[in-house]
């Protein structure tokens, strides 16, 4: 499991829960940015939002943060958007009403299918993620003539040490699925492994969580079977890695 700590957790007990053993490799950390200036200008523009958007569990836990450390909140008439339903479920915790979510694709083109996204020109629209994310919402968005900034609350980094234990048991080939949920994961666990174990990345089992993820994967030269959940959810990735490991069984 390769998440950041602090989220690893529910996916580690879906595991254990389906009689798997999950161990636990952190490939990224997950802390707030700065109190930087374009920070500060960039969550000033919640005022006159019409729509917020927020892309990521994350994007909810550091962008209320955000929020609060500079006296702002959003405005009851201002729709906010989550892209899926855990991330609805964080903002909905902090007693903020979620105007929609998309129905399948959760990412920027499940969100941009979405009717309130549809026709948005004139208005202002404010998207709460981490550093360096996708462009594609963005870019829709400024071309349907809205007019859009981002709030960069959080960035990712490579942890300060690995777990060698998890390392080396993976060397040993008792590491049967790594689980890698994002794009940023894959790069992560690239920069971490060093060149001679390249081929651990190349040759394993990989369980993502959608198209996306797995032609990424196969962009950096994974050649081994990739598994797809059919949703995003955790419950999902471990229906999927049951499925290929009852499979495994009956060959």
């Amino acid at each position: 499991v390769t998440r950041a700590p602090h989220q690893a957790g529910p996916l580690c007990e879906l595991i254990e829960q389906a009689n798997g053993i999950a161990v636990r490799f952190p490939v990224t950390t997950i802390c707030e940015v700065g109190n930087l200036p374009q920070l500060e200008s960039a969550v000033a523009q919640v005022r006159q939002a019409d729509k917020v958007i927020f892309v990521s569990p994350n994007a909810v836990e550091f962008g209320l943060k955000v929020l609060k450390t500079h006296a702002i909140r959003i405005d009851p008439q201002t729709e906010i958007l989550a892209v899926g339903p855990g991330t609805a479920n964080r903002l909905r915790e902090q007693g903020l009403p979620v105007s929609g979510i998309p129905l399948d694709q959760f990412n920027s083109e499940g969100l941009l299918k979405m009717p309130q996204l549809v026709q948005v020109k004139g208005q202002k629209v404010v998207i709460f993620r981490g550093e360096g994310g996708r462009e594609r919402l963005h870019d829709r968005l400024v071309a349907l003539g809205a007019r859009v900034d981002y709030v960069e609350c959080y960035q990712r980094s490579l942890p300060e040490q690995i777990d060698t234990r998890a390392m080396a048991m993976w060397r040993n080939g008792e590491i049967d699925v790594v689980t890698l949920t994002s794009n940023t994961a894959a790069d992560h666990l690239l920069q971490i492994l060093s060149p001679t174990d390249h081929d651990l990345f190349e040759n394993s089992v990989i369980a993502t969580v959608s198209p996306r993820i797995e032609q990424y994967c196969r962009q950096l030269g994974c050649t081994g079977q990739i598994l797809v959940s059919a949703g995003p959810g955790d419950e999902a990735l471990v229906s999927r890695i049951n499925d290929w490991r009852a499979q495994a069984r009956r060959q």
